[in-house]
């Protein structure tokens, strides 16, 4: 039986089969999906685990040594590697990451998925509209926690500046 799912949590995963540089084997993984799709999704998303070698870390990458995670050695977990799995692949429950471990996770999950802030310089330029001016700014609308806006609940404000916020 899988165990309940939580942001944070260690457990063990089932990456096979795979193709090409994905990570391979069961190994312990990261749960980063939101604490609604942790109790009600059939799938979630995974950070892989893997050994600590003696290099630096890459950007992308996070320290995982404390006790609470159950690990055997200092480890890394490697956000260029996320991936959605079924719940199916999900194994024993290790331990959970500490507020720090999974604060920098975070971070190197912001850093792999482009969603930090921007440099002005590396900004997209405006795309011009048919009559040669530059494309309006949209409305805002209010973003809402869940699947849908039925329960009403506001989320963090994760949106880049400048970003359109839309409802989910």
């Amino acid at each position: 039986m899988n165990p309940p799912l939580a942001r944070g949590a260690v457990v063990l995963v089932r990456f096979d089969p795979t193709e090409g540089r994905e990570i391979r084997k069961t190994r312990p993984a990261v749960v980063v999906s939101n604490h609604v799709a942790c109790r009600h999704d059939a799938v979630v998303q995974v950070v892989p685990i893997t050994s600590l070698p003696d290099r630096e870390l890459r950007p992308y990458e996070s320290r995982c040594s404390s006790r609470s995670s159950g690990l055997a050695h200092p480890s890394r977990a490697v956000a260029n590697q996320i991936r959605t799995v079924s719940r199916r692949r999900t194994g024993r429950l290790l331990g959970r990451l500490t507020p720090d471990e999974t604060m920098a996770l975070d971070r190197a999950l912001l850093i792999q998925l482009g969603l930090g802030a921007r440099q002005e310089s590396e900004a997209p330029p405006l795309e011009p509209v048919p009559d040669g001016s530059q494309a309006p700014k949209p409305k805002e609308s209010p973003v809402r926690e869940g699947f849908g806006a039925e329960n009403g609940t506001e989320i963090a404000n994760l949106t880049a500046p400048g970003a359109v916020r839309s409802r989910i």
